[in-house]
């Protein structure tokens, strides 16, 4: 029982996160940066990796609101 409570505690406090003026000021930052990082320009290949790796960064970012959701709603689904 006391797992299951943690468990919804967490998915909670990151869903009450999620509707902050800071997340949203995160996220337009977030957009921002990766609209901005082209793997066009870069000129070496440790360029390319690291804007590719960049790139990575923000998409994880980027999609991290819609996985903990999902992840909520699959596990509101097993209790």
């Amino acid at each position: 029982m006391s797992s299951n409570v943690d468990h919804t505690m967490y998915f909670e406090a990151l869903i009450d996160t999620f509707a902050t003026v800071g997340w949203n000021a995160i996220m337009d930052d977030m957009k921002a940066g990766a609209d901005q990082l082209t793997l066009e320009n870069c000129k070496t290949a440790e360029e390319f990796w690291l804007a590719k790796g960049q790139m990575e960064a923000y998409r994880k970012m980027l999609n991290y609101e819609d996985f903990i959701r999902q992840g909520f709603e699959n596990y509101a689904e097993d209790l």
